[in-house]
């Protein structure tokens, strides 16, 4: 039940940045490639998170975070274990349990496929870590309308992401010629 509810206000935090942070910062030229979306998250994050309430539950904030199997997170979330069993340890294998991981895209409109290597990359975290909630950051600076913005098929919502995924999604929305974000959540949190 504990992790539930860090799970939960994690995710309240992740998408609470994103739709009502991210549009005022993207508007005021605050971004501009990934990491500098990587670094505003991660501040806010920590920000909104606060240390004293990272320190109780012992969680982290990683940015390229290994993972597993050779592979990177853009940020990871994690929990470490308790102090005792951190002692002489380097941090990187303190870790006991990876929360949530989130990969950032931020693209120009030419480019497609880089949005479905990370879609494939959340994929194979779900295998790796069964219990984790996965994001994808995605801007991409495209018009799009309402309904053509996600980068998940039907498919893959109703079986690996489905509650564990959510899209964070920021584009020139068509209808106002405006950037806007967008939250679609398969995780039902």
């Amino acid at each position: 039940m504990v992790m539930d509810n860090i799970q939960f206000k994690i995710d309240k935090a992740l998408k609470d940045f994103w739709k009502n942070y991210l549009p005022e910062e993207y508007n005021n030229d605050n971004l501009l490639k990934e990491d500098s979306l990587k670094c505003l998250l991660y501040y806010h994050l920590r920000t909104c998170l606060n240390d004293s309430w990272l320190k109780r539950h012992r969680i982290r904030i990683f940015p390229e975070f290994n993972l597993q199997q050779g592979k990177r997170a853009d940020i990871a979330i994690v929990q470490l274990f308790p102090s005792p069993q951190r002692i002489g340890k380097h941090l990187s294998n303190c870790v006991e349990k990876v929360i949530a991981i989130i990969e950032l895209k931020f693209k120009s409109a030419d480019v497609v496929d880089d949005f479905y290597i990370d879609v494939k990359k959340l994929h194979a975290y779900s295998k790796i870590y069964p219990d984790c909630q996965l994001y994808a950051g995605f801007i991409h600076e495209e018009l799009y309308n309402d309904n053509n913005c996600s980068w998940f098929d039907g498919r893959q919502t109703s079986k690996w992401a489905k509650g564990r995924v959510s899209e964070l999604l920021g584009y020139w929305d068509e209808a106002t010629d405006s950037f806007t974000t967008k939250v679609i959540s398969y995780n039902e949190f």
